[in-house]
């Protein structure tokens, strides 16, 4: 739907314009605008404290470690790197709620996933291994790169399917 809006710009004079409404009156619209909607609400969160604080609504299969929170709770849209972080928490929500059976598979994210390599695997074991909020502790091979930098987003996927973890969220283990 379009709408006509009349409105007073800053230097008083009248301007009008057409705008694009987007409206969800029943679910074939909520379909149709998914895109929409997805977007809104990525682009909604402002910084690190609130993408934790909202963490069960925007991403139901993901699940985060502790100590996540402190990793990402200084971040903010006046870094460049949040933005990346938000995408690809979106791509692996996306997956993991498509990941019905068997083992997950690396393909079905947007962003290119990875194992690391035996050797790094042997040097940052400890680094590497992370205490869930089941109690459990777990190591995270998996992750995908994030940039701008040499940030990583480590995950696992050892719950089964449509059930994702997250363990850390930063710059390069090293």
């Amino acid at each position: 739907q379009n709408l006509e809006v009349l409105r007073i710009d800053d230097s008083q004079q009248i301007v009008s314009e057409t705008i694009k409404i987007v409206h969800a009156s029943c679910r074939s619209h909520v379909k149709e605008h998914n895109n929409w909607i997805q977007n809104r609400l990525r682009t909604e969160i402002l910084d690190g404290e609130q993408l934790w604080n909202r963490r069960e609504e925007l991403f139901p299969n993901l699940e985060f470690c502790n100590e996540v929170y402190k990793q990402i709770s200084y971040l903010d849209n006046g870094k460049p790197i949040f933005r990346q972080v938000i995408k690809k928490l979106f791509e692996l929500q996306e997956s993991s709620k498509n990941w019905i059976d068997g083992a997950f598979k690396l393909e079905t994210l947007a962003s290119k996933a990875s194992a690391e390599s035996q050797s790094r695997l042997r040097q940052f074991d400890s680094e590497l291994t992370f205490k869930c909020s089941d109690g459990e502790i777990r190591l995270f091979s998996l992750h995908v790169r994030i940039t701008p930098g040499a940030w990583r987003l480590h995950f696992c996927t050892e719950l089964g399917p449509e059930k994702i973890i997250i363990g850390y969220i930063g710059i390069k283990i090293q």
